[in-house]
């Protein structure tokens, strides 16, 4: 294993050696002109400058030869991709040109975005970081063991990376915990962090009450998350509003011109009558890739906990499966005769099929989030009564770990089963400690974590005082009245996805509706150059073609059901409901509109 490594390693200098001899002194020209030392120090890179600014022209270059070949070679062919996908033939290969100066734009780009995801991220944590710094050095603790626990602590993410940075140069460097402190906050991308930390020091080295400073700290942090809240749920709201317009009318004008193709009105208009290369490159491509897109935009808004949530995706490996086995025996039972036969029954047994199979595959992973949901919902506002209990209870004598068991009677809803296990602990002689991690063994709620990790540390080196469990029963309660009203807030766009699914499946199948009408009145059927009663596109084809538009429509909508979910819950695994009743919709309304629009003109002579 080791040799391997040291292999990778070699590769990679000789790799660099080649990059710094062809574009070292590009290199240097690009540090400059992207501000490169700067950029590389506060997005955590530990890179010379110029060694990244010659690996990333390497690598472009790299990556130009190729598209290079391959897009001259396809301009060559070009009469042939135009026989196939028509004027994406053209188009392809020059899109291929651009590869390398796009990715070469979008390694900065990411550069840039890592400067942004470390400030984002850090200001996630710094409410409950700075609830829990106040906490330890009110405590007692010197700044050195401060920095130490939050470096080994789990509970932090972001903020660890910056312990550990600066513990990294306590040791490596020699500096002082302070000056340590100081080196990384002076060039970090958060101005709250920076001023935060920087305030720290500054009040420790001017003799000041740093309790007093980090209090009032704290106090402000959590009146501007209040604060940021309705600016966060805007942000969320101008998104989602987005993402609908783009599904909605973007999806319109495509479907129009797959309308156009595939019903046949294209021949008199001088255009091509294959319709599926479009059908897969928008609903089945492009439109799942903005979906994503707009999730990760959406994760990007929200408040960065690193929390994952695995048992839902986990139970796909069952459920999933079991969807492409229905969806297989409905197509068997009959639904295949809509390609033969189109008929109410066959088609509706069709479409039926398409939203069992999404149904079906999200039925388990929904089963285990609301399980994990039901376990975790308002544990953070009963544990906040707890420590409420808590610091009367020591008011009356008792020691931290007898007023716990004494507590332990009480109804705490939610928070009962941790508080059982946590008392059970303490009777058998384990420490608190140890006793708090056995009691929130399984559970992922990063505020409960953090909270009770503070509990034993105040526990710990501050003797658990009643001061001290009232300040951080205030911080559960704040924390607790912020989830809620943040869920309840960001609940009120999830009725965009829903509407805008309706209106695309409808308007899908008035267009193509519409188009067949429009061919009877240009191609007359009836003796005399009237219209006649038959049928002028072939009613095979045209239930091929609403099928696949239908299952690319029932796909975007389940979708935008985990769009849903990652916008109200902050989590992926939370949208596998609203994906389960978007894609039940979706299908209730695709079989009304068919059964009432398309099928009767299936049944044309």
């Amino acid at each position: 294993m080791s040799k391997e490594k040291q292999n990778k390693t070699s590769l990679s200098l000789i790799y660099e050696r080649l990059s710094l001899a062809y574009f070292g002194n590009l290199g240097k020209s690009l540090v400059k002109a992207y501000e490169l030392e700067d950029k590389l120090s506060k997005a955590m890179i530990f890179t010379h400058p110029v060694v990244y600014a010659s690996r990333l022209l390497m690598d472009t270059f790299v990556v130009a030869i190729p598209s290079i070949i391959i897009a001259i070679f396809l301009l060559l062919k070009y009469k042939l991709l135009f026989s196939f996908i028509g004027a994406f033939g053209i188009i392809i290969p020059i899109l291929i040109f651009f590869i390398p100066p796009l990715y070469f734009l979008m390694r900065i780009a990411l550069l840039s975005s890592a400067i942004s995801a470390r400030a984002h991220e850090v200001e996630s944590e710094l409410p409950l970081f700075a609830s829990y710094i106040t906490s330890m050095v009110v405590s007692g603790i010197s700044p050195e063991r401060v920095i130490e626990t939050v470096a080994e602590t789990d509970l932090f993410f972001a903020i660890r990376k910056e312990a550990q940075l600066i513990r990294r140069n306590m040791k490596v460097l020699g500096l002082d915990a302070l000056s340590a402190i100081e080196m990384v906050a002076r060039n970090h991308p958060s101005r709250e962090f920076r001023e935060f930390m920087m305030g720290y020091t500054s009040t420790i080295r001017g003799g000041g009450d740093v309790s007093h400073y980090l209090q009032l700290k704290t106090e402000a942090y959590f009146k501007e998350k209040e604060r940021d809240m309705d600016k966060l749920v805007e942000r969320v709201s101008l998104t989602l509003s987005t993402y609908m317009i783009i599904y909605v009318l973007v999806g319109l004008t495509v479907n129009i011109i797959i309308a156009i193709q595939g019903a046949g009105l294209a021949k008199f208009i001088g255009g091509t009558s294959n319709a599926t290369p479009m059908i897969v490159l928008f609903n089945f491509i492009l439109m799942p890739m903005l979906t994503i897109f707009m999730i990760f935009i959406v994760g990007g808004l929200l408040p960065k906990y690193h929390i994952s949530y695995r048992e839902p995706y986990l139970t796909l490996f069952v459920s999933a499966p079991a969807g492409i086995l229905l969806f297989s025996l409905l197509m068997a039972l009959g639904g295949y005769r809509a390609f033969i036969k189109p008929d109410m029954l066959n088609m509706t047994l069709s479409i039926l099929a398409i939203g069992v199979g999404f149904v079906v595959a999200s039925f388990l992973p929904m089963i285990e989030w609301r399980r994990i949901d039901r376990r975790e919902k308002g544990v953070v506002k009963y544990l906040g009564s707890f420590l409420t209990d808590l610091s009367e209870i020591r008011k009356a004598g008792l020691n931290p770990e007898k007023s716990i068991i004494y507590l332990s009677t009480r109804d705490y809803g939610s928070f009962n089963p941790i508080l059982k296990k946590l008392s059970a602990s303490l009777q058998i002689g384990l420490n608190i400690k140890r006793a708090v991690r056995l009691a929130i063994l399984g559970y992922k709620n990063w505020f409960m974590r953090t909270i009770m990790r503070m509990l034993v540390d105040i526990v710990e080196y501050g003797g658990g005082t009643p001061q001290l469990l009232d300040t951080i029963a205030s911080y559960g309660r704040r924390l607790s009245d912020f989830e809620n009203q943040l869920k309840t807030a960001l609940r009120t766009d999830t009725f965009l996805p829903y509407l805008g699914s309706m209106l695309n499946i409808v308007s899908t199948v008035m267009i193509i509706y519409l188009m067949v009408s429009s061919i009877n009145i240009l191609q007359p059927m009836g003796p005399g150059g009237t219209v006649g009663s038959s049928l002028a596109v072939n009613p095979i084809y045209l239930s091929t073609l609403t099928f696949q538009l239908l299952l690319g429509l029932i796909l975007n909508s389940w979708l935008a059901g985990l769009l849903v979910g990652k916008s109200v819950t902050t989590s992926i695994a939370g949208g596998f409901k609203h994906s389960i009743v978007l894609t039940t919709v979706s299908v209730i309304v695709a079989i009304i509109t068919i059964d009432i629009l398309l099928v009767p003109l299936f049944s044309l002579p």
